[in-house]
Formats: structure tokens, sequence, C-alpha cells
């Protein structure tokens, strides 16, 4: 996750750096190549995320024993993630949007 982020970061910033001698035309794709590393960033976690679920539909754990309101705590904490998640999404969408910037739609899909 950090890593997509990371990428994000440095691909914008050395896509605004104007053009010069030895790259006339500028450094925009930098975020069509860091949009790539993104999106092959979120297949390789969604593949594993797929791997990982049958693994443990094969072979499911039980929460024995386990009080209920840790029970509940964790299903709120799932909750106000998946809220702040969107909340990430919209914010950083709106940003891409306002600037023209790919690398930061394609950073705001990886909130979803």
């Amino acid at each position: 996750d950090i890593v997509g982020h990371f990428v994000t970061l440095i691909c914008v910033k050395l896509a605004r750096r104007p053009s010069n001698e030895v790259f006339p035309y500028g450094f925009g794709k930098f975020e069509t190549a860091g949009s790539l590393a993104v999106a092959f960033l979120m297949i390789g976690a969604g593949v594993e995320l797929i791997r990982e679920s049958v693994a443990l539909m094969m072979a499911p754990v039980v929460a024995n024993g386990a009080p209920p309101q840790l029970l509940m705590a964790a299903g709120i904490t799932a909750l106000a993630a998946v809220g702040i998640k969107e909340l990430l999404f919209q914010l950083t969408a709106r940003e891409g949007r306002k600037q023209g910037s790919p690398m930061l739609a394609t950073t705001a899909w990886h909130h979803r």
C-alpha cells in the first residue's frame, strides 16, 4: 500500500517538471508510467487477497473463545476503516480531477 503512495508522489512530482533541452516535450509520461505501476501493484494485491481468501475457505478459522466485546470492537474498527478509505477516495479523486492528473485518479481507486 505504502509503495503505491510513494510511486504516486514521486511520479506526480517528476511529471510536473518543466521541459528542457533533453526532454523538449516535458516529463508528463512519468504519470502514465506511475499509473501503470500502481495498477500492477493493485492487481498483485487483489490476486493475493483472492489466494488467501480461498485458502481460508478451505480451512476456516473459528473465533472460539473470543469475547463478544472483542468481536464487536473488530467489527466497529472494520466499519470505521471502510468509511475512512471512502473519504480518502473522494478527496484524492477530487484533487486528481482538479489537477487533471491520471496518476492521482489511479491512486484514488487504490483507496477503494
